[in-house]
């Protein structure tokens, strides 16, 4: 089986696969990407060049537009980029989609874009090709790019820890995977396979947090998004919630506001009072006290974990310091949403009160102990 890794190597481990393999242009475009991030601009212009051209003597043009695309919206001073975009031809007809822009209206996490929003998703995006049985994602490693089916057939599976390899889901054409890395803190969740010759649409984080930049109204669509479906999984696996009614959880979910704080900043002071819990969608904290001057370190809190929220049901003083690991994005819920919830819903109450006794008595070890995630559309 031949694996793709995306986004495992790095700048020198590429180019010894370059060095055993010239002609490896999965690992050419990784280090043209790295080249990219690093802002070695000559170096990453000379390599997607090069592979643009490789794509064309293969008779890819739709690969190789896709390259130049990428080269034009980046680099748009790069004055051979024009000429070279005219003498490649838009991709035929690939299975049935005509126009990639039309086929993108009708993904989920895209129907809410305006048609300027669509066409700059798929100029800035590449077409990637995987024969049967490549692997394109492998579970645990970094990646944050979001994919779109246009040909073929994938399987998502993970793998237990007792070592038994579980099949979650098969996806088709028109089915997406990668947002959970996308949303998340970069790791992918589970791995990926094509079951037969496949063709997929990259979309990097990068271009969408262009698009971010361009529209901030972007990042609303995309948020509604994470909330109706991401936490709603989320709270549905949590110890704290997912005693509750699916529909009460939705109503809860709408109460959740996203806040950010950068790198050292601090969250939580241990002594104060609060009435916010929170819940990681990025990055990491620490989660300390202080003792004779000195600073103890209690955990390290990722995405998806919960921290607070002893404090807000209970009423207590924090009993912990809680400091931003990296910039982190955190959803806040607030005291006030849950009495809000409860008032309407006073079976909310009844479970609150049993997690804090179960918690008081040391039977959860941790405050989140996430299951895993069905990855029925593609929860990467």
């Amino acid at each position: 089986m031949n694996k793709i890794f995306i986004e495992t190597y790095n700048e020198k481990e590429l180019k010894k696969k370059l060095e055993a393999n010239p002609n490896d242009l999965h690992s050419m475009l990784r280090l043209a990407d790295i080249y990219n991030k690093k802002k070695k601009i000559k170096k990453a212009l000379e390599l997607y060049d090069k592979i643009a051209k490789e794509y064309l003597l293969m008779g890819k043009k739709e690969l190789a537009r896709g390259i130049y695309n990428v080269i034009a919206n980046l680099y748009p001073q790069y004055s051979t980029s024009p000429q070279l975009l005219k003498e490649v031809p838009k991709p035929k007809d690939i299975n049935g989609i005509k126009d990639i822009k039309e086929f993108l209206k009708k993904i989920e996490l895209f129907k809410n874009f305006s048609e300027e929003h669509l066409e700059y998703l798929e100029k800035n995006s590449i077409i990637r090709e995987f024969k049967k049985n490549d692997t394109i994602i492998t579970e645990g490693e970094k990646g944050d790019s979001i994919f779109v089916i246009l040909e073929g057939n994938v399987k998502i599976y993970i793998t237990t820890e007792l070592g038994k390899v579980e099949e979650v889901a098969i996806l088709t054409q028109g089915n997406f995977f990668g947002e959970m890395g996308f949303f998340g803190n970069g790791i992918r969740r589970a791995s990926v396979d094509a079951l037969d010759d496949t063709k997929l649409l990259e979309i990097p984080k990068s271009t969408i947090q262009k698009l971010i930049e361009i529209d901030p109204k972007t990042q609303e669509i995309l948020f509604k998004y994470y909330q109706e479906r991401i936490l709603d999984l989320i709270l549905a696996t949590s110890p704290l919630f997912s005693g509750l009614d699916s529909k009460i959880r939705k109503e809860l979910i709408s109460k959740f506001k996203l806040v950010k704080f950068k790198k050292g900043e601090l969250i939580i002071k241990e002594g104060e009072y609060s009435d916010s819990m929170y819940l990681i969608k990025s990055g990491e904290v620490e989660v300390f006290i202080e003792k004779d001057g000195k600073k103890k370190l209690l955990a390290t809190l990722t995405e998806g974990e919960f921290f607070g929220e002893i404090a807000v049901l209970t009423g207590q003083k924090r009993t912990a310091n809680v400091i931003a690991k990296t910039d982190v994005e955190l959803l806040e819920l607030t005291k006030k949403d849950i009495d809000e919830i409860i008032q309407v819903h006073p079976v909310v109450l009844d479970v609150l009160k049993n997690f804090v006794q179960e918690r008081s008595s040391d039977t959860f070890q941790k405050l989140m102990e996430l299951k895993r995630i069905s990855a029925k559309k593609g929860l990467i």
